[in-house]
C-alpha cells in the first residue's frame, strides 16, 4: 500500500511515532550543545583541571572503566552502567565545564560500545548526559558550591549539593521518559519509570561519595574506586565468558532437540536469530539481547515434557489435549529457572504466548504486565 502512494492507519501512526521520535532526538542533542557551549566559556574551569594532575588521570580511567564495564545486579536481571555516577561527580570535583566534556568523553565510550545501534538513541543519550550535568552544574555553581579542594569549605555547601542532586535526578527521569516516548521500543511501565528514578538517585549518591573521597584524599581517595571498578570489570569479563559458554552449549542443545521433529528442525535458531535483530532494532541494551536470545532458544523446551503424539495429531485438539498443550510454557520456564544466568528468561518463556488483550496463556497477562521479551517473541 505505501508503494502506492496509501498509507494504512497502522502506517501513519507508525510514521507519525517515528517523526516525533526524530523531533525529540533532535532537540535534545541540540539543547545538550547548547548547554555545553554555554558552560566551555568558563575558563577558570580548565585551569583548576591541572591543579591536580594524578587526580585527573585517575577520574579519566574511573569514566573509561565505568562506561566499558557495567556493574552485575546481584538479581542477575541486567546490569547498572555506573559512568553516570562519574559524570556527576565530575561537577562537585572539577567544575561544569569540564564535567560536561567528560560526560562527552564517557558518552562516546559507550556509544561506541553498543555500536551506535539504534543511532537514534544514542544520539539522544549523548544530548540527555550533556544537558542534565550542564543544568546540574549551572544549579550547583548557582547556590554557591566550591568544587575541588574546597568542597569542604563551608556548611552551606549541603545545600548546593542538595539542589544538584535533586535537579540531576528529576531532569534524569523527565528527559529520559520524554526519549521513549513515540518510539516503537517504548515498552515500559511504572515498574520501569520508578527503576529510572532509583537509577538516577544511586548515580547521584555514588557521585557525591566518590567526590567527596577524591577532595578529601585526592588521587588516592579516586584510586580506591579505580581499584574497585578493575575488580568489577574483570568480574564482568568473567560472566561474560561464562554466559556465552552457556550460550553456546544451548544452541548446541536445541540444535539437536529440533532434529529430532522434522516440523520444528531450525525452528529455535531461526526464532532466536530474528528475535536478536528485533531487540537490536529496537534499542536494547547487549545483556539484554543475549538474555532474549537465551529465552527465544529455549521458549519451546517445555514441550519435551510432553507427549510427542499430541503435537504431530492431525485435526483440532480437544479442550483437554489444549491444556495440555499450553503447560509447555510453563513447563519451560520452571525447567531455565534457577540455571545461574539469564534470571529473567524464565520469566519471558512463561510468557511467550500471553497475547495484549489477555486471553492469551498461562496467565492471562495483558498489555505492559507482559514481558518485552515475550511480546518479541510471541509476535517473531
Amino acid at each position: 500500500m505505501a508503494t502506492l502512494g496509501l498509507a494504512l492507519p497502522g502506517e501513519r501512526n507508525a510514521m507519525k511515532t517515528s517523526s516525533l521520535h526524530l523531533i525529540t532526538v533532535g532537540i535534545v542533542l541540540c539543547a545538550g550543545l547548547v548547554a555545553l557551549a554555554f558552560t566551555s566559556h568558563d575558563a577558570a574551569s580548565f585551569e583548576r583541571l591541572f591543579v591536580d594532575p594524578a587526580a585527573l588521570c585517575v577520574w579519566i580511567g574511573l569514566m573509561t572503566l565505568a562506561a566499558l564495564a557495567p556493574l552485575p545486579l546481584p538479581s542477575g536481571r541486567g546490569n547498572v552502567l555506573l559512568s553516570p555516577a562519574f559524570e556527576f561527580g565530575a561537577i562537585l570535583v572539577f567544575g561544569t565545564a569540564p564535567a560536561c566534556w567528560m560526560t562527552v568523553f564517557a558518552r562516546l565510550i559507550t556509544n561506541t560500545q553498543s555500536r551506535w545501534t539504534p543511532l537514534s538513541r544514542c544520539l539522544l543519550r549523548l544530548g540527555q548526559g550533556v544537558l542534565v550535568v550542564g543544568a546540574s552544574g549551572v544549579l550547583y555553581r548557582i547556590m554557591g558550591g566550591y568544587v575541588g579542594a574546597d568542597l569542604f569549605q563551608t556548611q552551606s555547601q549541603g545545600m548546593a549539593i542538595l539542589c544538584a542532586g535533586t535537579a540531576y535526578v528529576t531532569l534524569t527521569a523527565i528527559l529520559q521518559s520524554l526519549g521513549s516516548m513515540g518510539t516503537l521500543w517504548n515498552m515500559e511501565g511504572a515498574e520501569t519509570r520508578a527503576l529510572r528514578v532509583l537509577r538516577a538517585l544511586f548515580h547521584a549518591a555514588l557521585g557525591i561519595v566518590i567526590a567527596l573521597a577524591t577532595a578529601g584524599l585526592g588521587a588516592s581517595g579516586a584510586a580506591m574506586f579505580l581499584f574497585a571498578l578493575m575488580a568489577v570489570a574483570y568480574a564482568s569479563q568473567l560472566r561474560y565468558r561464562a554466559e556465552s559458554a552457556h550460550l553456546g552449549v544451548v544452541r548446541s542443545l536445541m540444535a539437536t532437540v529440533d532434529a529430532g521433529d522434522p516440523y520444528t528442525r531450525g525452528h529455535s535458531y531461526r526464532i532466536s536469530k530474528m528475535c536478536v535483530k528485533v531487540a537490536r532494532h529496537l534499542g536494547f541494551s547487549e545483556p539484554r539481547v543475549r538474555e532474549l536470545e537465551y529465552a527465544a532458544l529455549l521458549h519451546d523446551i517445555g514441550r519435551s515434557a510432553i507427549q510427542r503424539e499430541l503435537w504431530g495429531k492431525s485435526g483440532i485438539l480437544s479442550l483437554e489435549e489444549q491444556g495440555a498443550g499450553r503447560h509447555h510454557a510453563r513447563i519451560g520456564a520452571e525447567g531455565i529457572r534457577g540455571s545461574g544466568f539469564f534470571a529473567a528468561a524464565s520469566d519471558i518463556v512463561e510468557a511467550h504466548h500471553e497475547q495484549p488483550d489477555g486471553k492469551g496463556y498461562p496467565r492471562g497477562l495483558s498489555r505492559n504486565q507482559i514481558p518485552p521479551g515475550s511480546r518479541i517473541i510471541m509476535v517473531v
